[in-house]
């Protein structure tokens, strides 16, 4: 129905944020399985901070506001915490990303899939 339109842009944010968040949830198993605790503490502190700071900026703007803000933060914490996983398990760059290459593949069919639904205007 036509009343769902609005929400296209906000749904094909939150695809995004997903698409991270699904890369992003593997991260901790390791810093604990590394004996990296402490790490695995503070990074939910400091996720828990960012959520916060991003609720409050994309709640400015809206729902869609919101989703931006959380695809955002989610796209940028996947990163951080590739890279840190990469230096607290010693793995190449090439052969973490093999590791990774279906959880990429899942990512890559939902943003595939969110750029498929029509945009009413």
């Amino acid at each position: 129905p036509e009343r769902w339109n609005e929400a296209v842009p906000g749904i094909r944010a939150l695809c995004v944020a997903m698409a991270a968040a699904g890369l992003n949830s593997h991260p901790g198993l390791v810093w604990i399985a590394r004996g990296r605790l402490r790490l695995r503490l503070w990074w939910s502190v400091a996720n828990l901070g960012a959520l916060a700071v991003v609720l409050a900026v994309g709640v400015r703007h809206g729902l869609e506001g919101v989703a931006y803000a959380l695809a955002a933060r989610s796209v940028l914490a996947t990163i951080i915490a590739q890279v840190i996983t990469q230096r607290v398990a010693g793995v190449r760059h090439r052969d973490y990303l093999r590791a990774l290459w279906p959880g990429l593949a899942v990512a890559a069919f939902l943003l595939l899939l969110a750029r498929a639904v029509p945009v009413p205007y």
